[in-house]
């Protein structure tokens, strides 16, 4: 995407051992949590639906294997009317670093156990919360899901010893440990609603975290798109895009257009196109990563980028069929010159013929997916025909059995009721364009019944590049997210409280690719977890005050 604000992250403050947080949103509510090393009840009255969050309790520093802590979790009811309650957990080692999130089982053996009892008492639900069975009544209290937290006697907190033989005999040498001053965080979140009201209000409450990667703009090997992945696969209900095409490169195997792995030089795992020199993904390697997802629990969504931003496919079309046939104006399907260059002409039938025959190629790869992401950012032209176009496009994917997905940006005050409602939008918005183009808003898409995700692209785009990936950004980006980024701010820094979360289904980080030559992957993937897991915990978390 042309002109995204650039916003970074930072390593957080240092923590002890481990963490306990507690979101409690609810009314009238007792948390009392008790540990053997630092017992202790809060109580906190509670009006309609606000959030406290409590960061008090901190477990030993000096864990070792074979301990035992003991935690006991519970709410009381303190309110005159009968409420409903639910809690979530997450659990996860994070390195010294404070950024790096490290796997909770190691030489096959999890590291940390949690010991539930009363599980009875509680059913734990699809979107990853344990429901508590019965209303609580005034003055009634829930059980305890938790009883302890073992630090398991046969993890291996050591590094591993490699040994070799020399001249001299066998030399054994022990690296630095990646666990070392490490430390695993337990997060609950306990919430309460009103009984009559809690099933309303918790459907409004955001689900989805979404990770977006452009790899059309940067070549990222399967290897590594499998760590963010394992990032998305501790949290439920979950998803990765995978943004593959972009006018700078297709990031993926395309039959139609003869980028194929038998027109390409494979080495060292990576296919590189014959003709262009450019990094691609071949089918074999996404369906690596379809399958890797689908085992994690993690959401994969394919984006083709339609019809602006196309000419990563139009230079592969030029090179197959000839300049005439592509880009002249009486004869092609490219559309216009200057800006207008990179897209395709959506009035006329060739353009339209082109992109379904790429829709057609790329529908019956992904057929097993649940969702295809049409794009359709950046496309400032003919306002009411792209419309017309983004209705057509939505009935030929649908058909073939897709729920379709497009970003928001096309989509303005005047062509907005034209628009078919059952389009889901990731909505980007272009900050002050709001305002002066007219740029449809997050309660215009609400108000007509559309189903969005946000991605504020002032604090959740990352746009990494060796110039502005310094301490000094890394830190503001994080810092931002958690302190002032909420959901309902979906428009850049500006005020933007939504007075409902109707249609909200979650928050997204988008990695965009066109100016990260010369960053490396650690990087990059360092700096966009941190930002998924700053973001990740506030998703769920019930709207407070926004300035």
């Amino acid at each position: 995407m042309r002109g995204k604000t650039t916003n970074f992250g930072r390593n957080k403050k240092p923590l002890l051992f481990a963490v306990l947080l507690f979101v409690v949103a609810g009314i009238g509510l007792t948390i009392a949590y008790n540990s053997a090393v630092h017992p202790f009840t809060n109580d906190f009255g509670v009006a309609g639906y606000k959030t406290l969050v409590s960061e008090d309790f901190v477990s030993p520093t000096n864990w070792t294997p074979c301990d035992e802590t003991p935690k006991t979790v519970f709410a009381k009811n303190e309110s005159s009317v009968d409420v409903s309650v639910r809690l979530k957990y997450n659990e996860y080692w994070l390195a010294a670093d404070d950024i790096t999130r490290l796997p909770l089982e190691r030489d096959g053996v999890r590291l940390v156990s949690i010991v539930f009892q009363n599980e009875d008492d509680w059913e734990l639900r699809d979107d990853g919360f344990y429901y508590y069975k019965v209303a609580l009544s005034p003055g009634a209290s829930t059980s305890s899901l938790f009883e302890k937290v073992v630090f398991n006697c046969e993890a291996n907190m050591s590094g591993r010893q490699t040994c070799t033989e020399t001249a001299t005999g066998t030399v054994c040498e022990r690296p630095a440990d990646e666990y070392e001053d490490a430390h695993y965080h337990l997060a609950i979140r306990v919430e309460t609603a009103q009984s009559d009201v809690a099933s309303d209000h918790w459907a409004n409450i955001a689900k989805e975290s979404m990770i977006m990667l452009d790899v059309a703009r940067r070549y990222y090997p399967v290897n590594e798109i499998k760590r963010y992945i394992d990032v998305l696969s501790v949290n439920k209900n979950s998803t990765l895009q995978m943004h593959f095409t972009d006018d700078e490169n297709v990031g993926i195997e395309c039959d139609y257009l003869d980028q194929t792995v038998a027109n390409a030089t494979y080495e060292n795992g990576v296919y590189t196109n014959n003709a262009n020199g450019k990094k691609f993904l071949s089918y074999a390697q996404v369906r690596e990563l379809m399958d890797y997802a689908d085992a994690k629990g993690v959401e994969f969504v394919p984006e083709i980028d339609m019809p602006a931003h196309m000419t990563g496919f139009l230079d592969l079309a030029v090179a197959k069929f000839g300049y005439e046939a592509v880009r002249s104006h009486e004869y092609g399907y490219a559309w216009g010159t200057g800006e207008e260059a990179d897209s395709v002409d959506i009035v006329r039938e060739q353009g339209k013929n082109f992109i379904k025959a790429l829709y057609d190629e790329y529908t019956a790869f992904f057929s097993d997916r649940k969702y295809f992401h049409m794009g359709f950012d950046e496309y400032t032209f003919r306002i009411d025909e792209k419309i017309d176009f983004a209705n057509e496009m939505y009935n030929y994917l649908a058909q073939k059995g897709f729920k379709v997905r497009m970003w928001s940006d096309a989509v303005t005050k005047t062509n907005i009721d034209n628009l078919n409602t059952n389009i889901e939008i990731i909505y980007w918005g272009w900050w002050a364009d709001v305002e002066q183009y007219g740029y449809a808003t997050v309660p215009d898409f609400q108000e007509r019944g559309f189903k969005l995700i946000i991605t504020n692209r002032f604090y959740l785009f990352f746009v990494p590049s060796v110039e502005t990936m310094t301490p000094e950004n890394n830190a503001r980006t994080i810092r931002d997210i958690r302190e002032t980024w909420e959901l309902d701010r979906w428009n850049y820094t500006f005020p933007s409280k939504l007075n409902t979360r109707n249609g909200i289904l979650g928050g997204a980080v988008c990695i965009w690719g066109e100016n990260s030559a010369g960053v490396s992957d650690e990087a990059i993937f360092q700096q966009a977890s941190a930002m998924y897991n700053a973001m990740y915990p506030k998703l769920d978390t019930p709207s407070g005050d926004t300035n």
